[in-house]
This record gives structure tokens, sequence and C-alpha cells, in this order.
């Protein structure tokens, strides 16, 4: 939030401002500028792969039963780093989001 602030001054949005009014004011508005949703859809997959995809967050989805534990596991153990596609800014009680792609995919 110090930040926040400082870059404001810095901005010349206004003349001072301290890190518990801009979180006071972020929380009035419902902006989480820390938090973001991301997704990933490999760009030369189809439609098929779309499907097999909605089929795995389906499982995701599922009641929590003891018999029948969900183990997740990552298939590349690689980082997401570049963007393929602008980032959506975040809005009042949403979060930013941002689309990710496999470096090695390019």
């Amino acid at each position: 939030m110090k930040l926040l602030a400082e870059r404001l001054v810095e901005l010349e949005v206004v003349e001072s401002v301290s890190d518990q009014t801009v979180r006071r004011t972020l929380k009035k508005n419902e902006i989480r500028p820390h938090f973001k949703e991301q997704w990933v859809i490999p760009p030369k997959e189809n439609s098929r792969f779309v499907a097999r995809m909605e089929d795995v967050l389906d499982v995701y989805k599922r009641s929590y039963d003891h018999r029948y534990p969900v183990v997740c596991m990552d298939e590349q153990p690689v980082q997401l780093l570049s963007q393929t596609r602008d980032p959506i800014p975040p809005k009042p009680g949403r979060a930013a989001r941002e689309d990710y792609e496999n470096p090695s995919q390019k």
C-alpha cells in the first residue's frame, strides 16, 4: 500500500496520501490489484483440446469424497512467462486476468 501511495504522489494524482487511505479506498471499491486469474490454452490446440481440458476441470469441481481422492500433478515443470494477450485489468470485485503461454510451445 505504501508503494501505491508513493506512486500516486509521483504521478501527481494527489499531493499526498497515506497507505491506509489507499487500502481503505481499494477495499471500499472492491479492487484487489494483487489478485489475478490466469489461464493457459496452447495456441496450436483446438476444440478437442478444450473439451478434454473441461473434462479435467470437471473433476476438480466434484464434491470431496475420501474414497476417491483427487491428486493434481503438473505435466510440465516449467514456468509460464510470456504474455500472449494483453492482461485484463482488475475491476471492482474482480481480479485481474492474464493469459500465459508456455515458452517451449512457441
